[in-house]
């Protein structure tokens, strides 16, 4: 038996490329945080691809992060970090 699964949300998200990804879920809020080749970390609703956030600031492209309950850390090209 062959297993097909499908896309349930499609969101453009960076202007280039997508270098990293999590999942957050702050006030019981299923989110999708994305860090991409444009400089930014952006924040989105994982049900329905709503933008939510955009974090800007890093001079680089943001490579990746990690999240807990208060705080998004990323880190970019430069070897900087951003919380």
């Amino acid at each position: 038996m062959q297993m097909i699964l499908k896309f349930v949300i499609q969101v453009d998200t960076h202007v280039g490329g997508v270098n990293d990804i999590t999942f957050s879920h702050p006030n019981k809020q299923l989110c999708t945080i994305t860090f991409g080749d444009d400089k930014t970390t952006k924040v989105w609703d994982a049900t329905n691809g709503a933008k939510q956030y955009i974090f800007d600031g890093h001079e680089a492209p943001v490579l990746s992060a990690k999240e807990n309950i208060q705080f998004i850390f990323s880190t970019a090209i430069d070897g900087k970090i951003k919380a």
